[in-house]
């Protein structure tokens, strides 16, 4: 099966990003109006103690995605590493993909569930020690409504994997946007309602049983999906989903290694800064790298977008066009993250003057902190472009780099170098071996070099932009 990212599959990715950002800022001022500085603070400590719990997740859900690509686009058999030969020329394989519809649903449930047990014990020990001088139980059942929320955001996510795996982002992204105008939506009628904290709670979970509906709905309005499930949820072995879960957990187990040493990484210097050198100076490199990231997010849209393309031809050994594909993707995260970041250096400091931030934003650290991010959401995507092929070679390096990012800031803040040693502790590990050698790994592995990838990239950017103002000239 050959699957294209269309226009319509990059809009709604960006439009879905785009109001994941949007119903925080839309509200914030609600939450700021009727939840109590206390209790907004409680929900902070929620909202990090969910980040950690779905680090259960270890990469599985990925992974997922990648296997669901790989049955799509007719794979006889789910490997540990590498993938087999089609089973026949655009023709999916219903029975593997059918397989690991279901294993991903049972391992996502499995995942769930230990999500929902550690977050009433330990989490709950945790949040009632915190919150051990507010009166009343509102806020803990409005925990233990949220506990339920990460289970059912974690669990219902196999749907969403499913629908991007044989390349429907347009329709994932639908179901997110959805989802996401429910949180709005019930968040504000409950927050105006003087339900506090309890609202944003509910919020959570009425997200994910949207989520589910929503996203159920358009995949199952897939002939082929709906016609595949009927067929072959009867024949299904439990042995068989075993041996898939098997297979899958080979690499599923390195990307979730990998995907805790980022985040050991790039929380360090926050939790450090704010343990050693003072808040202000922490408050001043989260705002810089806050800034850094949601700009780097914004330009890996398109790459994602594009991502089940990107696997789609790996498995058909589409030299050419994994060629042309890979290189619109970098060149247009370079390009995008470059001007955005000239913007951000010119125009930062006037804004915050304007809104009257009571945060500073020193330029040089504005500056560094975006050359460093650059280089690492660039190594990020070289990471998830060598996944595609199955195998997964760096998480050694990561792994090695990540301890000694966590011991070099930890010296730099017993040495006194403050919010700089740390990054600069940071910056040098990385430059040293995992910001260069894995985007040449790619680039090699493809067939390319960064020339020939951005004049390549620059060609097939200059198409689909031809492509969309004729379709807008069509339309009106």
């Amino acid at each position: 099966m050959d699957i294209r990212a269309s226009r319509k599959d990059v809009i709604w990715s960006y439009l879905g990003y785009f109001l994941r950002l949007a119903s925080s800022f839309i509200v914030l001022p609600f939450t700021l109006r009727f939840v109590n500085e206390m209790e907004l603070g409680l929900w902070y400590a929620f909202l990090s103690v969910g980040t950690f719990v779905n680090l259960l997740d270890f990469g599985y859900s990925n992974v997922i995605v990648k296997n669901i690509t790989y049955a799509w686009c007719g794979a006889k058999e789910v490997k540990g590493e590498g993938f087999s030969d089609p089973i026949e020329a655009n023709q999916p394989n219903y029975k593997l993909f059918v397989n690991i519809y279901y294993a991903n649903k049972y391992v996502n449930l499995i995942v769930s569930l230990m999500a929902l047990l550690i977050s009433l014990s330990i989490g709950s020990i945790y949040i009632h020690s915190i919150s051990s001088d507010m009166s009343g139980n509102r806020h803990l059942f409005a925990w233990a409504v949220y506990c339920f929320g990460i289970f059912a955001n974690i669990y219902y996510n196999y749907i969403i994997c499913a629908l991007k795996g044989i390349g429907d982002i347009q329709r994932a992204e639908k179901a997110v946007v959805v989802s996401r105008v429910a949180h709005i939506v019930c968040s504000i009628v409950g927050l105006t309602s003087g339900l506090g904290i309890l609202a944003m709670a509910i919020a959570n979970v009425a997200s994910g049983i949207v989520l589910r509906i929503a996203s159920k709905h358009y995949l199952l309005a897939n002939a082929e999906v709906n016609s595949a499930i009927r067929e072959h949820k009867r024949q299904l072995r439990a042995a068989d989903v075993k041996d898939t879960v098997k297979s899958i957990w080979v690499n599923a187990k390195k990307v979730g290694l990998t995907m805790v040493c980022s985040f050991a990484t790039r929380q360090t210097i926050t939790l450090l800064s704010a343990a050693y050198v003072g808040l202000g100076d922490t408050a001043s490199y989260g705002l810089a790298n806050q800034m850094a990231t949601m700009l780097a997010g914004v330009c890996q849209i398109y790459f994602y977008a594009l991502l089940p393309q990107i696997t789609a031809q790996r498995v058909a050994q589409k030299k050419e066009e994994l060629k042309k594909t890979v290189s619109v993707s970098y060149t247009s995260y370079w390009l995008v993250y470059i001007l955005g970041a000239l913007v951000l250096i010119v125009a930062g400091a006037p804004i915050l003057k304007l809104i009257r931030s009571n945060t500073s934003l020193p330029l040089p650290l504005l500056i560094f902190t975006l050359v460093w991010v650059f280089f690492d959401y660039n190594t990020t995507m070289a990471y998830v472009v060598i996944t595609t092929a199955n195998v997964v070679p760096y998480v050694r390096s990561s792994c090695v780099s990540s301890v000694l990012v966590v011991l070099l800031s930890f010296l730099a803040c017993l040495l006194g170098t403050g919010i700089w040693g740390m990054l600069a502790a940071n910056f040098a590990v990385q430059i040293l071996y995992n910001y260069w050698r894995w985007p040449l790994y790619v680039m090699r592995d493809v067939g390319l070099t960064v020339k020939t990838a951005f004049a390549m990239g620059l060609t097939e950017l200059k198409t689909f932009a031809k492509g969309m103002k004729a379709a807008r000239a069509r339309r009106f």
